[in-house]
């Protein structure tokens, strides 16, 4: 362990530096900006709470009330939170927790790497280069305010353990593995899907490669480790999966489309890269990312040349070297035209020309890489000599590199989600296709290009090998050193990325002073802060009430995380035009006991005009603080009293209509039109887009109906309800009378209905009438819902 000191001390310094200046403002700054790292510092310090005073309530967080488990609403970073409490509980700052973990993540990740390859190649020079790798490619960088998926650091521990248990099926071995598996998965959740399966994969392969299983001994280890995993992991999961199925949590296959890579991203640097850079083109998302940097691909494919050229040398020397006709290097020639005209198409988005009259026109990629892809097949089966070089080439691989070549390729293609492209072009499914649809927990996964850390653990370690192979063939040190000191110093260029920007964070004394009267509220006050986001795309703004509430420790109806709840939103649209009636009865019904107006900031103008429309409800409405313009008000109870006054009409009990009767038309998916009064609350008609003025449903009744109210159910579409609409009869389809109007609808949501999608309806009540024909009819849109009707129902006396 000695020897390994000094290494492992250089790379907590470069870890420093490579987050530089960060360690000079651990107490009040986040890296690059202040959204994430904020919910991460407020998830820790919630899950740090909960354990120290009530681990009962930990998967309760304080944000979005009245929903339960928001804790699981996204990561959970229970492992962040353990990892971090020593430095909030000497320093009582969660900032400085996060901060420090954030530089300890990069020292974690290569000291893991380190270990694991100096164990398989045994070359510390090649550890110490792959370890850099591991540690630093610009992944990190790009993902510098991602606490959590920095942490990937726990992987290579893991594999280091599993690769030991294959060598020494020992308990103490069984259990690091064990171990490290934990951390891992309490650490991140997309690292924990995608440990599972390489895990899940590598011991497979270790276990069928000498025949493993046949050994009776390592199944009891094997049970022992299975107990000890499920012990820890089995209730998390549990509870992970028991919020997302009751929340219908799932990302839709657009959006993962949306974050995944192509095929030559993984040759694309970012834009801040200081050689590379200007290839880019333009800036890139966090999430495009999938460059690797340029000594890790040329490591890779330097291994697999000197693999090649030994089984080629070997079969020279066999005197079965194949010979290279001329047909071949005609078929060769041809595969790399082809390949740059698919390469060119790509670029350029394709072609049209006229030849002989007749209109050419090349836009798809699909038919030439299919082309190509099959002429390359037949090309490897019908050379039987060059077959047999790369059969030797296989052969000379070590199984550990026949299994992370493996996993470098499968993860390649597994950034590009489940369609491949290339240059915005579809070429065919791709992999992930089949773990989103068939592998439990990867519908909940929103970026496949995260894969890129498994791609660059398999690269680091093939890496590694070509680095061992070449320093073996230099006889002398001063080349040795040399070779492993030029690497080092293209890796330290393509890499470098500091400084990182800084953005200030509020502090405990730093904290805007209404909070000061938001502290002295009753412990079991619920608290909403205004303006609230105008877009779904805006939730981001939201996270500051839920960080801030890491200082107040009251429950909020704001928050921020990796879903946002359908009541949430809904609130959200509602505060648009609070106060009046219908907005302060929402929060009446949801138990909401206090209002937070914020007239600077993030929508001041918004702030503002509510904070002057305040003072014409009184009734409803009282002041309790007042500082730097932000007003804290409580809202009193009224509802009851004026409901008390002005009952609202009973439900009539009795479903109007037979249904065998019932047509539909509709201004749009006319197909789907049955599906909204078939009794199944699985299917549903929608517009398929946003709604718009002047959509409608109408509904042929077969014979005149009397009825005087109409339910449109809403169940798993619960945000698609008509924002402005009117309904309108007719007794012949022809003369039209409206029976009642709404221009701002909301679901008229409680802390009783707010997760039970089956109450989501959209109630309309008017006198007593009797039509044939009923239509509901857009009188206004949304830009971004649709327009879903699960089930519509009549009902009357």
């Amino acid at each position: 362990m000695k020897k390994n000191a000094p290494f492992l001390i250089l790379l907590a310094g470069l870890s420093v530096l490579a987050t530089w200046p960060l360690v000079l403002h651990l107490g009040d700054h986040f890296g690059n900006d202040a959204y994430d790292p904020s919910y991460c510092v407020w998830a820790m310090n919630w899950t740090m709470q909960s354990v120290l005073s009530n681990p009962a309530a930990l998967p309760d967080g304080n944000i979005f009330y009245p929903h339960r488990g928001t804790l699981f609403f996204a990561d959970t970073v229970i492992g962040l939170a353990f990892l971090g409490a020593p430095f909030v509980l000497i320093t009582g700052n969660p900032v400085f927790a996060h901060n420090v973990l954030l530089i300890l993540s990069f020292w974690i990740a290569g000291c893991g790497m380190y270990l694991l390859v100096l164990r398989l190649v045994g070359s510390r020079p090649a550890a110490a280069v792959a370890a850099l790798i591991f540690a630093f490619f610009p992944y990190n960088f790009a993902h510098i305010m991602h606490l959590e998926l920095l942490f990937y650091g726990w992987i290579p521990f893991c594999l280091l353990f599993l690769h030991r248990f294959f060598d020494d099926p020992t308990w103490k071995n069984a259990f690091g593995t064990g171990i490290f598996f934990v951390l891992q998965v309490f650490c991140c959740a997309y690292y924990a899907e995608y440990l599972v399966l390489l895990a899940g994969l590598l011991f497979l392969y270790l276990l069928l490669r000498d025949g493993r299983w046949r050994s009776g001994p390592i199944w009891g280890r094997v049970a022992g480790l299975a107990i000890f995993i499920t012990a820890f992991l089995g209730p998390y999961f549990y509870e992970y999966w028991k919020v997302h199925q009751r929340m219908l949590f799932e990302r839709p296959l657009w959006e993962v489309m949306k974050y995944s890579s192509e095929l030559q991203s993984i040759l694309t640097p970012p834009s801040w890269n200081r050689i590379w850079g200007w290839l880019a083109g333009r800036p890139m998302g966090p999430e495009e990312l999938v460059y690797p940097g340029i000594v890790p691909l040329a490591l890779t494919i330097v291994g697999l040349v000197l693999l090649r050229r030994t089984a080629k040398s070997r079969r020279i020397s066999e005197g079965a070297a194949p010979p290279y006709p001329p047909k071949r290097r005609g078929w060769d020639i041809l595969n790399v035209i082809l390949f740059l005209f698919i390469l060119a198409v790509g670029v350029s988005g394709g072609f049209e020309t006229k030849l002989a009259g007749i209109k050419i026109s090349v836009r798809s990629l699909s038919n030439p890489v299919l082309i190509l892809g099959l002429s390359l097949v037949l090309r490897v089966f019908t050379d039987r000599g060059r077959r047999r070089i790369w059969a030797d080439c296989f052969r000379a691989m070590s199984p550990v590199q026949r299994f992370y070549s493996g996993l470098v390729l499968i993860s390649w293609l597994l950034t590009c989600g489940p369609v491949i492209r290339i240059f915005g072009r579809y070429i065919i499914a791709g992999p992930y296709a089949f773990l989103y649809s068939r592998v439990p927990g990867f519908k909940g996964l929103r970026v496949p290009s995260r894969f890129i850390v498994l791609m660059i653990l398999g690269m680091s370690i093939l890496g590694a090998f070509a680095l061992a192979e070449l320093l073996a063939r230099i006889k002398s040190g001063r080349g040795r050193a040399g070779l492993v000191g030029g690497v080092v110093l293209v890796l330290a260029a393509d890499f470098a990325a500091g400084p990182i920007p800084l953005v200030r964070v509020e502090t405990a004394r730093t904290l805007p002073a209404i909070y000061e009267h938001v502290k002295k509220l009753p412990a079991e006050a619920v608290l909403i802060e205004l303006p609230m986001p105008a877009r779904d795309a805006e939730e981001s703004e939201d996270v500051l009430p839920v960080y801030r509430s890491i200082f107040h420790g009251k429950r909020i109806v704001n928050g921020y995380s990796g879903y946002a709840p359908p009541a949430y939103r809904v609130v959200r649209e509602a505060m648009e035009r609070f106060p009046d009636r219908r907005s302060l009865d929402l929060l009446e019904n949801l138990k909401v006991g206090y209002i937070l107006i914020h007239t600077s900031g993030y929508r001041a103008e918004k702030g503002q005009e509510t904070a002057g429309r305040v003072k014409a409800f009184a009734r409803r409405v009282s002041p309790v603080g007042e500082a730097d313009g932000d007003y804290l008000y409580r809202l009193e109870p009224w509802r009851s009293v004026h409901e008390a006054e002005s009952p609202v009409p009973p439900t009539p009990p009795r479903i109007v209509g037979d249904r065998s009767l019932w047509k539909a038309r509709t201004s749009l998916n006319l197909q789907w039109a049955g599906l909204a009064f078939d009794g199944d609350p699985l299917t549903a008609w929608s517009t398929g887009y946003p709604q718009r003025e002047g959509d409608f449903f109408t509904l042929d009744l077969g014979r005149t109906e009397s009825f005087s109210r109409l339910e449109m159910r809403l169940q798993n579409n619960p945000l698609d309800f008509p924002r402005s609409f009117v309904i309108e009869v007719s007794a012949d389809g022809g003369a039209w009378t409206a029976i009642e109007r709404d221009s701002a609808y909301f679901p008229d949501l409680t802390t009783e209905t707010a997760e039970d999608f089956s109450k989501y309806i959209v109630p309309a009540i008017f006198p007593p009438t009797e039509a044939r024909f009923v239509r509901v009819r857009l009188t206004g849109g949304h830009a971004s819902r649709h327009w879903s009707i699960t089930e519509i129902v009549l009902r009357g006396k």
